[in-house]
């Protein structure tokens, strides 16, 4: 059997076919494309490039083409980007070879390299399952035998305390917004613990206030984190608020009609943040936890507040906000008369 290996030159961005014979010498020819797929219809074209029957040897680079390819309409768009990065960096620290080439000590080597860069753990251990992923498809394929990643760990994490405000610390913000919109928003996530991405895209058709509720909802143009639809339940103040803005069949929280960049957001809750003398290491998403906060604090169970977050599952909800749960556990076994 002869065996093809894929190279992509880094000069003119060619790819070329190897074909390694039952002598074991490798013959080089060139494609003259510069696309995978034209590359492999080459290769289906001309039966004369091997009488034997082939196996396509992939290297990283080429075999990641495929994967975008066959993954495309079934990740997010935002997943895609961390696979690209995740790729990116671990081709600077290893280099591009054949899949099989591959060993446990490259994905150790990618790791201290990560670490190195001074990315946090949480940031190396998405880049080790993004491209460990890519590795397990490689063997689902069967393109190659063993994942390199089989008998590796994930990055040891230290919990960090989640930073979250209390009334008081929300209500000292919202003093020092001058922007209204952002006023609005700000209070409307902290009191629905919406993600930024979802508040930025929301609609006015999501908007029930007969019943009280905000659907978040996938469409065209946004995808929910967990790919899920949930709905969220309207506190008064949040009914009210929005209630007051205008209403035109946009998006709720717009300027001229366009949704704000969701960086734009977050920047800008930054500098309230400083001015205000809050805690610095708050952030926009500190606004969600704030909401499960006060939602916990209220006596509401963590299973609602699982379905409330959209989180996949209640473990997550109580893993994130266990150090609130002894305050209310309190508060729960003195309801027992004895």
């Amino acid at each position: 059997m002869s065996t093809i290996y894929w190279n992509r030159r880094s000069e003119n961005k060619i790819y070329y076919l190897g074909i390694k014979n039952s002598a074991g010498k490798i013959q080089w020819r060139t494609t003259h494309c510069r696309k995978k797929s034209d590359a492999l219809s080459f290769l289906l074209n001309k039966p004369e490039v091997t009488a034997e029957p082939v196996k396509v040897m992939h290297t990283l680079s080429s075999f990641y083409e495929l994967y975008v390819s066959l993954k495309s309409n079934l990740l997010r768009h935002k997943t895609i980007e961390l696979h690209n990065s995740a790729q990116r960096h671990f081709l600077l620290a290893i280099g591009d070879k054949l899949l099989s080439q591959y060993t446990l000590e490259d994905v150790e080597r990618f790791k201290n390299y990560c670490l190195d860069k001074k990315k946090t753990a949480t940031t190396v251990n998405m880049y080790y399952r993004a491209v460990k992923s890519v590795f397990q498809s490689a063997v689902d394929n069967e393109y190659l035998q063993k994942n390199p990643f089989k008998y590796s760990k994930q990055v040891k994490q230290v919990t960090r305390k989640i930073s979250f405000m209390q009334k008081a610390d929300i209500e000292k913000l919202l003093a020092v917004v001058k922007n209204d919109t952002f006023k609005d928003l700000y209070l409307v996530a902290c009191l629905t613990g919406m993600r930024l991405s979802e508040i930025v895209n929301l609609r006015w058709c999501q908007v029930d206030f007969k019943d009280s509720l905000i659907q978040v909802i996938n469409d065209e143009t946004f995808q929910t984190k967990t790919g899920r639809n949930r709905v969220v339940p309207m506190h008064d103040l949040v009914k009210s608020v929005l209630k007051k803005r205008r209403q035109n069949g946009g998006y709720v929280f717009n300027k001229g009609g366009y949704k704000y960049e969701a960086s734009y957001v977050s920047r800008y809750f930054k500098r309230c943040v400083r001015v205000s003398g809050l805690n610095p290491d708050l952030h926009f998403h500190s606004t969600r936890h704030s909401a499960a906060s006060l939602l916990c604090v209220s006596g509401v169970s963590i299973y609602e507040i699982q379905k409330i977050l959209g989180h996949s599952s209640v473990n997550l909800t109580a893993n994130t906000y266990s150090h609130l749960l002894p305050s209310t556990l309190v508060s729960s076994v003195n309801k027992i008369q004895f």
